[in-house]
């Protein structure tokens, strides 16, 4: 998605800051980014009160500001997890989807291991399941 690189970028600079707002920005869905504004899609309660609060607004406008080089406005909706796939992945999302790929590789990697497959081979077996361990 479009708006993922340059999102991700911002939550980078707002982790540094402040890093509990970074959590709430990794699960909200980016509707619109850029020098015109930044449009925050929240899917639960919480996330909505959090980006509402006006401190917490104004900081983020300031840092957002900043990562631009211009002044920028945030508006925040509530409700949208409608359509999925025509919304913006929270980085969550794009984040579990990259860690299930790189699993998949793991265990496509373990499966055709050479010393696995000569195990498989003198025992007349199967693999019947890999366990990648994360680490």
């Amino acid at each position: 998605m479009q708006f993922e690189q340059p999102f991700a970028r911002f939550v980078a600079m707002v982790r540094r800051r402040r890093p509990a707002l970074a959590a709430t920005l990794m699960q909200v869905r980016p509707l619109r980014f850029g020098g015109e504004g930044v449009e925050l899609g929240c899917e639960t309660a919480f996330d909505y009160g959090k980006l509402q609060d006006r401190e917490t607004l104004e900081d983020l406008e300031a840092m957002l500001s900043e990562h631009l080089g211009a002044k920028a406005r945030i508006s925040v909706q509530r409700g949208t997890q409608r359509a999925a796939e025509a919304l913006p992945q929270t980085l969550l999302e794009v984040e579990d989807e990259h860690l299930a790929g790189v699993r998949q590789e793991k265990r496509d990697r373990a499966a055709q291991n050479a010393a696995v497959k000569a195990v498989v081979e003198a025992l007349s077996g199967t693999v019947a399941n890999i366990r990648v361990l994360d680490g």
